[in-house]
Parts: structure tokens; sequence; C-alpha cells
């Protein structure tokens, strides 16, 4: 997502522990994700760049921008 984290996750079957450690609503939740899936042996894919909604100035934001 458009702030450092992601807002969609697809499996074939859960991972144990891939979201362990993990800082969540930080700039650095996809960075930090992305090096477990790494170390798991994931491979990944990318869609497109899009707002998630975290915060109150999050959903204020998107729905002045009218997608909410």
């Amino acid at each position: 997502s458009e702030d450092g984290g992601f807002y969609l996750v697809g499996m074939r079957s859960p991972v144990e522990g891939l979201f362990e450690g993990v800082p969540w609503s930080s700039p650095k939740t996809l960075e930090a994700t992305l090096k477990r899936a790494k170390e798991g042996g994931l491979s990944v894919g990318f869609s497109s760049t899009l707002s998630d909604l975290d915060t109150i100035g999050d959903y204020l934001r998107l729905r002045k921008r009218g997608l909410i």
C-alpha cells in the first residue's frame, strides 16, 4: 500500500511464522514481511499500489477522495 504496508496477501496454505515480528502500521511492514517470505523460500508477486485504512486520518483522506 502507499504507506509501506500491504492490503492483500494470498497463499495456497497458511505459512506459520510469516507475520511474526512484523512491525504493523509502519513504513517497514512490507519490507519486513518480504524478508520473512524470502527466508521461508516463498515466491512473491505484486499488484497495484493502493491506499489502505489504518487510522482515522486514512479514513478521512479516503473519504475526501470519494473512495469510501
